[in-house]
Formats: structure tokens, C-alpha cells, sequence
């Protein structure tokens, strides 16, 4: 797999955290498989 493919995947990925009457938030996009893939091979996991 390229570097290109990994960076084009992984991108989508977004966290995002936001404050709403003084209490944190936190919104993220969910893995796609393929996204899941790559950690998964690079042994790593989503934070």
C-alpha cells in the first residue's frame, strides 16, 4: 500500500470536541474499514 493511499484513507478521519453550556463535547466520524485496516497493520488504534 502507498504512502498516497494511506494519507487519502486516513484523512477523513476528524475529531472534533466543542463546549455547549460549560460541558465538553466530543464528535468523531466513525472508522471505515479500510481505515480500520491500516491501524489495525500499523498497530495502532483510534484515540
Amino acid at each position: 500500500m502507498s504512502i498516497k493511499k494511506i494519507v487519502r484513507t486516513l484523512r477523513r478521519l476528524q475529531q472534533v470536541s466543542v463546549r455547549i453550556a460549560g460541558q465538553e463535547h466530543l464528535a468523531e466520524d466513525p472508522l471505515t474499514p479500510a481505515a480500520k485496516a491500516i491501524l489495525d497493520a500499523l498497530d495502532l488504534t483510534a484515540q
